[in-house]
């Protein structure tokens, strides 16, 4: 037996209610811990030298990934901070465009161990940096013990979005724009390009780890594309499974509402070029109809890209997922849609696709 779940209808004002409390997919836990350069850092005899490496390790408990705060950061114009994996498959460079943060998390780096490097271009520096926390990734245990059951009971019917790939076109090509999200370090959800500006939509429970009680338009998310299987076998069943392209490590909030759950952001502008590829989704004014074909694509407990498309519910008779239900305003689910399709923690923020015409009918948020 599967529960039914509810999606916030979706018009082009974004407009819908929800009163549910809902929390994100909780994917570590935040340590507070001091790294620092020196103040001010060094500067070089020749330019793009390396004036400063420091190995940040997390040896107190297992970890799946570190992600470094930088409470304090500031570059001089040109010089440069790399955040990357020892073996340097994981890299993220920061300039001094990014001292306009208010502090920032990192890219999350698998393992316990993350690199940071400063290069500098002149004989000119500035202060450096100081981490004054880490995030430690939860292990596979640690994610069984916090994660709520989302929407699916048994059987799961969801697929690696691979298997879509050649039989499904169409839903494959849409699905390219859902990206696996990292919101301030430790909350993992999903979002998707929403329009031809850079701009993406999620959860605003997502935001924040004391939603409803406080609305966080954080700007520290981290984008992640193309976060899939090689092929319909491949195994994407664990947090941060099956890597992508990371497009973007922090972005500028737009809007967000604690009573409608919804968060819409904008890549910075240096980003937008890198999400041109995937294309982006357009919502459907007219909203939802009862009875229609929908599919969700979802990163479900941050696992490699899944699809909701099937659905074994008696009453889904042709074994695919639909609109079982919309609730209008008078209801006790207001301005809400239900299927059967299956979803997870941190599948918040997918969108419902209508399988008709390829437009958004819904933001999944429980």
């Amino acid at each position: 037996m599967k529960n039914k779940l509810f999606f916030n209808v979706i018009t082009l004002v974004l407009f819908f209610l929800t009163s549910n409390v809902i929390l994100g997919q909780k994917v570590g836990e935040k340590v507070l811990i001091q790294y620092e350069s020196p103040h001010p850092y060094h500067t070089v005899d020749q330019p793009s030298e390396i004036v400063w490496t420091q190995e940040i390790t997390y040896t107190e408990r297992a970890t799946t990934y570190l992600s470094l705060h930088f409470g304090e950061f500031e570059l001089h114009e040109g010089d440069r901070l790399i955040v990357r994996s020892p073996d340097d498959t994981q890299r993220w460079e920061y300039t001094h465009e990014d001292n306009k943060w208010d502090g920032f998390w990192s890219i999350p780096i698998y393992g316990n161990i993350a690199i940071v490097e400063m290069k500098s271009e002149s004989s000119n520096n500035a202060f450096g940096y100081i981490i004054d926390e880490i995030v430690r990734g939860y292990t596979q245990e640690e994610m069984d013990e916090v994660s709520l059951p989302g929407g699916c009971l048994n059987p799961n019917d969801t697929e690696n979005i691979a298997c879509y790939r050649e039989n499904e076109v169409d839903v494959y090509n849409k699905s390219k724009v859902v990206a696996r999200l990292l919101l301030d370090g430790n909350m993992g959800c999903t979002g998707w390009l929403i329009g031809d500006e850079g701009h993406l939509i999620t959860n605003a429970h997502c935001s924040s780890e004391n939603f409803p009680f406080e609305l966080a338009e954080t700007p520290n998310v981290v984008v992640e594309m193309m976060a899939e299987g090689a092929s319909c076998g491949t195994n994407c069943n664990f947090p941060f499974a099956c890597g992508g392209i990371i497009i973007a490590s922090q972005v500028i909030p737009v809007k967000s509402s604690i009573a409608n759950d919804y968060f819409l952001f904008q890549l910075q502008e240096d980003d937008r070029v890198k999400a041109e590829p995937y294309g982006y989704l357009t919502l459907r004014e007219s909203g939802a109809i009862i009875g229609e074909q929908i599919f969700i694509p979802q990163h479900p407990h941050k696992f490699g890209k899944k699809i909701a498309f099937k659905s074994t519910h008696p009453e889904d008779t042709d074994d695919v997922c639909h609109i079982n239900e919309y609730y209008t305003s008078s209801s006790v689910h207001p301005d809400q849609i239900a299927t059967y399709g299956d979803t997870f923690t941190g599948s918040s923020g997918s969108p419902v696709i209508s399988k008709n015409d390829l437009c958004v009918v819904g933001l999944h948020h429980l």
